[in-house]
Parts: structure tokens; sequence; C-alpha cells
């Protein structure tokens, strides 16, 4: 069962989805990435944090039982984080151009501006920052 928590409308709320480990995880976390950054007037992020989204998404799915996205500003960052109930690290595997699977991390690290994890009851967070600058006002 997949669970949206919707946010206030203030600029520092917080999208969450918790999600199954299918295939269409992935895909559900990307539409919560774009719902999130539209409303944060963020469009100009959608790229790279829908293909970091995916790919976190996409390593959970394989490797964990349970997992939840969540999204939220810091400051003027970005904060993308997957939690996923293995307590097992990520690894980031070392490029291996003839290889279908493997570059995950590999893509996060090059598009984040950070990127890192950490262990939680329950599992682990592996977290991305983007730099999130704020649209231009409208006068």
């Amino acid at each position: 069962m997949n669970v949206v928590t919707l946010p206030d409308t203030n600029a520092f709320a917080r999208y969450t989805l918790a999600l199954s480990p299918v295939r269409t995880a992935p895909h559900l976390a990307r539409q919560l990435a774009i719902c999130a950054l539209t409303g944060w007037g963020l469009q100009d992020l959608i790229d790279g944090v829908t293909l970091i989204v995916s790919e976190l998404a996409t390593n959970s799915a394989l490797h964990a039982g349970e997992l939840a996205l969540s999204l939220f500003q810091d400051g003027g960052d970005l904060v993308i984080e997957m939690w996923d109930s293995s307590n097992e690290p990520p690894e980031q595997q070392d490029e291996d151009l003839g290889s279908l699977h493997g570059r995950g991390l590999v893509l996060v690290s090059a598009i984040a501006r950070d990127w890192g994890w950490h262990p939680v009851r329950n599992g682990k967070i592996t977290w991305a920052r983007m730099k999130a600058d704020p649209p231009p006002s409208r006068m």
C-alpha cells in the first residue's frame, strides 16, 4: 500500500511517500518528486532530482523490503531521503560501461551536490542534496 503525506503550504514542507518494493516504486517516487518540485517552484531541478529518486528507489526496491521517500528543503538545499529496511550500506560500483547494472550511485554522485547514508533503527537512509535556488520573485 502506498501512502502519500501531503504537506502544508509553507516553503519548508516535507513530502513523504511509503512504497512497496515493486517494479512501479521508481515511477511513483518520480511522480512525487515532480509534484514537490512544482509546488516549490523548483521545476529546473526536475530532471536531476527524478533521476536521483529513480536510482535510489530502484536500489531500495531491489535490495530491501520496505522503502519510503522524503523530500524537503533545508536552507538553500533540496534534500532527498530514501529510507529502506536493509541494514547493508549502499555500495558505489566501479564504472563498467558494458554493464546494465551498478551505475546508479555513480549517477547520483555526478548529479547531487553531496550524498551519503546513515544507519537508523530498522534500516538506513540514503540521502542526496541539491542546491535549490528559489525562483525569482514575481512582482
